[in-house]
């Protein structure tokens, strides 16, 4: 279930992420196509390490990155997903200071598509609950960028992210931990 409402969610924003970008049409498409198939090889990562509660064993942690890379070589089995969505789902965990994986690039070397995606599924990846840890707000997430992933993400695009996500938050009810 985790898995399914993280690429919708990320699917979403690399649609509104587009849209701030005021990309071509069929740029919006092929991103938000590439948010929504970005952890596609997950499916090949057995499920006791997906599903694990704790923390991964150095070995589990090295197949689990794995994925990007069979996400990548699934899509090029099918003709119809466009070069760069594969780019995006093989790069969506290279971080812009070389810390990244699978392959290590930095600055950018990382393609556009896994500029962006990088820092929509770590937004998503914050504000959801999951196995291991509990969900964090939104505006919490805004703020672990700009204090601690300074140098892991495009500047460029994070700059304009934390700029334009808060909006979708105004307005919104919430409850608070008194139960209001």
């Amino acid at each position: 279930e985790y898995t399914y409402s993280h690429l919708l969610n990320v699917g979403m924003l690399a649609y509104m992420f587009s849209k701030w970008l005021n990309l071509e049409e069929e740029e919006s498409i092929k991103l938000t196509q590439a948010g929504l198939l970005h952890d596609m090889g997950k499916a090949h990562i057995p499920d006791e390490i997906l599903n694990k509660p704790g923390d991964l064993t150095p070995e589990e942690y090295e197949e689990m990155k794995k994925h990007s890379s069979y996400g990548y070589y699934m899509t090029r089995k099918n003709e119809n997903i466009p070069e760069e969505v594969a780019q995006g789902i093989l790069t969506h965990h290279e971080r812009f200071n070389g810390d990244g994986y699978p392959l290590e690039i930095k600055g950018k070397k990382i393609p556009f598509f896994g500029r962006i995606l990088a820092i929509v599924d770590t937004f998503d990846a914050i504000t959801a609950d999951r196995i291991y840890q509990p969900s964090s707000s939104p505006f919490k997430a805004i703020k672990l960028f700009h204090e601690e992933t300074f140098g892991a993400f495009d500047y460029e695009l994070v700059k304009i992210f934390v700029d334009k996500i808060p909006n979708y938050f105004v307005n919104e009810k919430v409850k608070l931990t008194d139960g209001r």
